[in-house]
């Protein structure tokens, strides 16, 4: 805000320091509209009018995650997608998936356009079953749970999906492509209802007319209850690429979708490739591990096969064919259904196209949206704008829905090109000695940053700096004059990928009548931040760690002992517990990433953003709203409740550390949970020695997971190269937790930690009494470690089934802080009704739920704050944020522009009247003053008898620059303005009458 007010100036060039000075407009060419209007003598209703004509166009900016977290499969067995409480661990039935499949239609394959297109509607209870004419076709809703990504998701709720066919006739839409690595994915489901969900048979054993089995019909000595190895089908997700040069930024091989009757569920979780046929290139360390996925189900409690299925036991298309690709056709006119319209289908003349977010409510220009994503080439540094704030219709077409191609930099457009970068699929790794990759991201790679890592730009798909790209898109909207990246961010990405363009800076978007308009940054991000604790101090006007240290005063965090991976005096880079003296000096998320240093900067950013002005060259106050929409965590959080429905009284967290040289904790590893699966949901038990339930008093419980680890956190192989499972029994009355694990199989090289973070006890933090080649650990809380810790494939040491019991902590699990972008949009979204400049009222940040209703008392979350780790709630969770910087633009706009002294809808900012109503700003000779205020006729800067004589002569007349009540006709009314003015030089100020 520019100091003192702009509305005071002098005229006649009496003040030499303002002469030749030009008033900003107020309100443009809609005051011009007036003023005719004024002049023709018709009435007014002026008021709303101006407030409506005030409020420019809110801007958006999407600050968007780019790392290889998107590629990952979008509907994990471990979350909660119905809300009841319970992770779904297989596909349900009580679920409509969300995806580019529409859940409530049947489809068939067409093998001759290699497609899924909509065959008729679904049946059932809840619409999800394909029956009678329609048993030869799979299950919308199943084919989304069975191959939707988390980059598939945010693709159709953005812009309604990444299009492999836009014409005037066609949308077809694709899956997004998966490397051969762990991105790719397998799920299984073993359902009664399986027939009416799949294309294929299903009966007591399996023919060639039904090649599946289910439990509830096996026959062939099967164990009711259990998933036997013949039963159900699995369905593996991957991009897979023959060619001996293919890489994965430049493989044009089609998505695909494979099926296999019978219990294949770790297809995606072998060591090396995933997803591949056995008669397709083998893992080089099969020999090695005697089987491919090396799982022993009499450890892990997974009765599936040790092996890839071969292409003859493939579940064919139609046309005989192994594969299906990952394509579906959309939006056709004959099963489009307004009322049910999951595909969200949108006419555009007689097209119906598949919309998203960005098309709602940037066509109709109710928003308008940039993009700043990070960047491979600097993938530990910052942002790139990818887009600034100009008008949706330079990316779709506002007549047909088609996506304007080119390489011109675009929302769509970046986010259409994003994958995967560096995978070789000649020999499966991301290794620098592979020239189809072009990486250099080896094996046990313990860090991307130097010195312990091969530095920016390596690892492409790897780095995650989100409070850099946060800190960009808060730049794009404060920078003026010399607009400019950051040179530090400033990134080069068409060399990773072919048409990823960035935007130019030189665009104010807060020029002219968009100064005041509402500014708002709504961060997605797709997984864990990392790397960005140590550049955000390159905008000037903010100290980062200074005030993300007041939010961690304000949380009452400051003091406190929580689980971080490091922070000034303790940087161990484990989840152990420790003192925050200051939370700005934070690094090294908790339970998921304690080694790649990601810190809570973007909340001090965003409190700073939302209270302090961004543009002091700017009439009025900019401020921005942040909303954080994190997606899936990359570590489940195991949640131990007090019996059935009770209470979380502790939270384990999968963790693991790979050892690099002992003792020397600065080169050890975090590592990668590749595949993480409920084996045993909680069930009562008679005692604390029985795994499988009994019992009536509702004292002991009993739980069991399956856990593979890839002994990098980033690159080399990304495979399976450790797993083993972790179980725990609870005893109510006594309140102790046994936490016991065990290290199975491994086939790497180096001590590794099979461990786990624990919160809710007497001795939170990182242990680890499993492990595997001689692994070493001393547990610092006195809970029991590793002495050569070893995995039942190896001989001696310290090995099988490890067990500590642990004492519940009274007050239950409160050692792990929240998400980053919980504070961010805390902090950076409240509303400031007491005025001291912090939430310290929960009236301030929380007033409605998640889908924007009010509710009193609030519910505990900040309104700004949408947790997506469930992909159903993404596309709600935008259109409430949405919505609500919509619905807020005026009063956001009005805050920019200060008080209204007189009440006439013009800020004083504005007004050229600020103490005398006049909605109407008629200033009839231009000099800056408003008539209300200004009887200085003859224009000598003082009001005098010559202007007496001029007023006498316009009395009764039309006159309006007499007219000082603007009423259309000069008056005794006038006459009095005219009187209290004598003697004065005219101003803003004016005198009442």
């Amino acid at each position: 805000m520019n100091e003192g007010d702009p509305g005071l100036k002098h005229r006649h060039g009496t003040d030499p320091d303002t002469a030749g000075r030009t008033r900003a407009p107020s309100c443009s060419a809609f005051v011009l509209g007036l003023v005719a209007t004024l002049l023709a003598g018709s009435p007014l209703t002026v008021p709303d009018a101006l407030a409506a004509a005030a409020t420019p166009v809110p801007l958006v900016m999407l600050a968007m995650s780019r790392d290889e977290q998107y590629f990952l499969q979008a509907y994990t067995n471990y979350v909660d997608h119905d809300g009841d409480g319970i992770p779904e661990t297989t596909y349900a039935d009580s679920v409509s998936y969300y995806g580019y499949f529409h859940s409530g239609r049947c489809y068939r394959y067409d093998t001759v356009n290699l497609r899924f297109a909509v065959a008729g509607l679904a049946t059932g209870a809840n619409s999800h079953y394909c029956t009678a004419a329609l048993d030869d076709a799979w299950s919308g809703n199943f084919l989304n749970w069975a191959t939707m990504t988390r980059m598939d998701v945010v693709r159709k709720a953005l812009y309604g999906g990444l299009r492999a066919t836009d014409t005037a006739t066609d949308t077809v839409l694709e899956r997004a492509h998966l490397p051969t690595d762990g991105h790719s994915f397998a799920k299984y489901y073993n359902g009664a209802d399986l027939a009416m969900l799949v294309p294929y048979g299903v009966g007591a054993t399996q023919t060639a007319t039904t090649p599946l089995v289910v439990d509830a019909t096996s026959t062939a000595g099967n164990t009711p209850g259990r998933d036997d190895a013949n039963e159900g089908i699995t369905i593996c997700n991957a991009t897979p690429d023959a060619g001996t040069t293919a890489s994965s930024q430049s493989s044009l091989a089609l998505p695909l979708v494979r099926a296999v009757a019978g219990n294949y569920q770790l297809w995606g979780t072998n060591e090396r490739w995933q997803c591949t046929w056995s008669d397709e290139p083998a893992s080089p360390h099969a020999a090695a591990l005697g089987n491919v996925n090396s799982n022993v189900a009499l450890y892990s409690g997974i009765y599936a096969a040790v092996s890839d299925p071969s292409t003859v036991q493939a579940l064919k298309t139609p046309a005989g064919g192994r594969d299906h690709v990952a394509r579906v056709k959309v939006c056709e006119a004959q099963f489009y259904d307004p009322n049910r319209n999951l595909e969200n289908c949108a006419a555009y003349g007689a097209n119906l196209k598949p919309a998203g977010a960005l098309q709602r409510y940037g066509l109709s220009n109710e928003l308008r949206f940039g993009l700043v994503t990070g960047s491979y080439q600097k993938n530990l540094s910052g942002g790139v704008l990818r887009k600034g704030m100009t008008a949706l219709g330079d990316e779709v077409d506002p007549a047909t829905g088609i996506f304007i191609g080119g390489t011109q930099p675009g929302i769509v457009a970046t986010l259409n090109r994003l994958r995967v970068w560096g995978y070789g699929y000649r020999d499966g790794t991301y290794l620098s000695g592979d020239s189809t990759g072009g990486e250099n991201c080896p094996y046990q790679l313990t860090d991307i940053a130097a010195p312990y890592g091969p530095g920016e730009g390596k690892c492409a798909s790897w780095g995650n700096p989100f409070s850099e790209i946060y800190l960009e898109a808060l730049r794009y909207f404060a920078a003026g004059g010399a607009r400019a990246p950051t040179p530090a961010f400033a990134a080069n990405d068409a060399g990773y990928l072919a048409g990823l363009a960035s935007d130019a800076w030189t665009a104010d978007p807060l020029a002219g009548t968009n100064a005041c308009a509402s500014l708002n940054v709504v961060a997605i991000n797709a997984g864990i931040a990392s790397y960005d604790n140590d550049q955000t101090t390159l905008f000037a006007p903010v100290d980062p760690i200074a005030t993300t240290n007041a939010v961690g005063d304000g949380e009452g965090i400051t003091g406190q002992t929580k689980l971080v991976g490091r922070t000034a005096l303790a940087a161990d880079e484990t989840c152990t517990p420790k003192t925050i003296a200051a939370l700005g000096a934070v690094a090294g998320l908790c339970p998921g990433a304690p080694t790649i240093r990601g810190s809570y900067h973007v909340a001090g950013l965003a409190a700073w953003a939302h209270t302090h002005d961004l543009r002091g060259d700017l009439p009025g106050t900019q401020r921005v709203t942040t909303y954080g929409v994190p997606m899936a965590p990359n570590r489940p959080v195991i949640g131990v409740t007090d019996g059935a429905g009770g209470a979380t009284v502790a939270n384990i967290v999968p963790a693991y550390r790979y050892v690099k040289i002992n003792g020397d904790p600065a080169h050890d590893g975090g590592g990668t949970l590749l595949d993480f699966r409920i084996v045993q949901t909680p069930i009562e038990v008679p005692d604390l020695s029985a795994t499988t339930a009994g019992g009536s008093n509702g004292r002991y419980w009993y739980a069991k997971y399956y856990l593979a680890w890839d002994d990098s956190e980033q690159g080399a192989d990304f495979d399976q190269d450790m797993w083993g499972t972790l179980e725990y029994h609870l005893d109510r009355g006594a309140r102790v937790l046994n936490v016991a694990t065990t290290s199975v199989q491994q086939g790497t090289a180096g001590g590794q930690l099979f461990g786990f973070v624990l919160d809710g006890t007497t001795q939170d933090g990182f242990h680890a009494y499993s492990g595997i080649l001689g692994a070493n650990y001393s547990d610092p809380s006195g809970v029991t470690g590793c002495t050569n810790c070893r995995a039942f494939n190896e001989t001696g040491g310290q090995r099988g089934l490890q067990g500590y019991s642990f004492t519940l902590r009274a007050g239950g699990a409160s050692a792990l802080l929240a998400n980053p972008l919980y504070y961010a949009a805390k902090w950076g979204g409240f509303k400031d009704t007491n005025g001291n400049g912090v939430p310290d009222l929960q009236a301030e940040w929380d007033t409605k739920d998640r889908a924007g209703n009010e509710v009193p008392g609030g519910d505990g979350i900040p309104d700004d704050f949408f947790d997506v780790a469930n992909p159903l709630l993404l596309e709600a969770a935008l259109t409430t944020a949405f919505n609500r910087i919509r619905d807020d633009a005026a009063a956001d706009t009005k805050a920019c522009l200060g008080p209204d002294a007189d009440g006439d809808g013009v800020p004083d900012i504005q007004d050229n009247c600020t103490l005398v109503p006049n909605a109407t700003q008629l200033d009839t000779n231009g000099d800056g003053y408003g008539n209300a205020c200004d009887a200085d006729l003859d224009d000598n800067g003082l009001v005098n008898a010559v202007d007496l004589a001029k007023f006498k002569l316009r009395f009764g007349t039309h006159d309006a620059d007499a007219d000082f009540d603007g009423n259309g006709f000069v008056n005794a009314i006038d006459l009095a303005y005219f009187k209290r003015m004598f003697g004065k030089a005219p101003g803003p100020s004016g005198l009442h009458p």
